[in-house]
């Protein structure tokens, strides 16, 4: 319940196509294994194509958003286009977390650390795996 006024409490996942926001708010934040590609009352997930076409309708759904989370799938060979997008997720004032989704599957966690504190200027010390 909310108080007069108050907003609602809202989760958006932003990612590449296949990075795992649906299994992550489905399984970890709502308990729910059967949420498709869809909108939900307190999480809503975001398709981000390899064009960027999507990027625009993501933007607009962080107005909405208290807490953005941005998921990339750690196996991934390459994270460095992935950077454009985060710095215009900063730009809109909102707590920001970049969620590494399918660790498990990766063997070298020292490397990827290091390339994600590089990437996305963030001090090595605040990347947590």
């Amino acid at each position: 319940m909310h108080g007069e006024g108050e907003r609602p409490f809202r989760i958006l996942l932003i990612g590449q196509e296949g990075a795992g926001k649906s299994s992550l708010g489905a399984w970890f934040l709502l308990g729910n294994p059967d949420l498709s590609e869809q909108s939900l009352n307190s999480v809503a997930v975001c398709d981000l194509d390899s064009k960027g076409d999507r990027l625009a309708e993501a933007l607009t759904r962080a107005e909405g958003a208290s807490l953005i989370l941005f998921v990339l799938d750690a196996k991934a060979k390459n994270h460095r286009n992935q950077t454009a997008v985060l710095e215009r997720l900063k730009e809109k004032d909102k707590p920001l977390l970049i969620v590494l989704n399918k660790l498990d599957l990766v063997k070298e966690v020292g490397g990827l650390k290091k390339e994600i504190a590089g990437l996305f200027q963030v001090p090595s010390g605040r990347v947590v795996l």
